[in-house]
């Protein structure tokens, strides 16, 4: 199932407008390692149509069809990168790739320990030797995650496309056995008196866990920064930005 806040591309880029800094990493990171690039759950492509008017050969793979529309409608015509409707657990592209991107949580996507073997099997036998996988994805905060699950807290304000201001809040259940965060949004609109209710899981990823679970998984990690500014990892960190590489790589 996807979540809710997934069905509408154009009202998740009014969301999600992010700085700029993590753009400007990402694709600094792709140009260098060159492509192709497949990026996993591309959404309306935020770093895919950066990526590509820098040069690079990508294509983008998500399971909604609301966000690759938006992708597909700010590419406009002429030549653009691939976009594949599909589940980053289970695809099959008969190519191979110098990098794989999962960035923007989406890892936290992966609800299960078996979620995540197999999106990254399928990595494996998508990545070129010496090919890297970039991995972006939040440091778990354990003062968040455990507050008190009846409170409302803020989650967003922002301009929807249609020019309204839209105030959303948020409850959380957070599964410690699972670690799994159970997220209830609550959407406030000037034309609607009634509010929207949708609905956002996410797998927490621990640092170390997320590490021994990709030496599991085949890969061994080049570099982990906790910052944009490519900043030592640190327990202070808020993000764990990860380069790996297959362990049979040459390189």
């Amino acid at each position: 199932m996807i979540d809710s806040i997934y069905h509408d591309g154009r009202r998740y880029d009014s969301l999600f407008g992010g700085s700029g800094a993590d753009i400007a990493f990402w694709i600094d990171l792709l140009t260098e390692f060159g492509g192709p690039v497949l990026e996993l759950a591309c959404g309306t492509g935020k770093y895919l149509l950066p990526a590509s008017a820098a040069g690079v050969d990508i294509v983008g793979l998500d399971l909604s069809e609301a966000m690759l529309n938006e992708a597909h409608r700010k590419l406009g015509a002429g030549s653009a990168p691939k976009l594949v409707c599909s589940d980053m657990r289970q695809f099959v592209l008969n190519r191979k790739f110098r990098c794989v991107l999962i960035s923007g949580n989406s890892l936290c996507h992966l609800l299960t320990t078996s979620d995540l073997e197999s999106c990254l099997r399928c990595i494996r036998s998508h990545l070129l030797s010496d090919g890297r996988l970039l991995i972006d994805v939040f440091v778990p905060d354990l003062g968040l995650l455990n507050r008190d699950s009846t409170t409302r807290y803020p989650f967003s304000r922002f301009i929807d496309p249609q020019g309204q201001e839209v105030v959303m809040e948020y409850t959380h259940v957070y599964d410690a056995a699972r670690q799994v965060n159970y997220v209830t949004t609550y959407t406030h609109e000037p034309s609607s008196e009634a509010e929207r209710i949708g609905h956002l899981t996410m797998r927490m990823y621990f640092p170390q866990e997320l590490d021994a679970m990709l030496r599991c998984a085949g890969f061994s990690i080049q570099d982990k920064f906790g910052g944009y500014q490519k900043e030592t990892f640190t327990s202070e960190s808020k993000k764990q930005l990860i380069i790996a590489k297959p362990t049979d790589s040459p390189d």
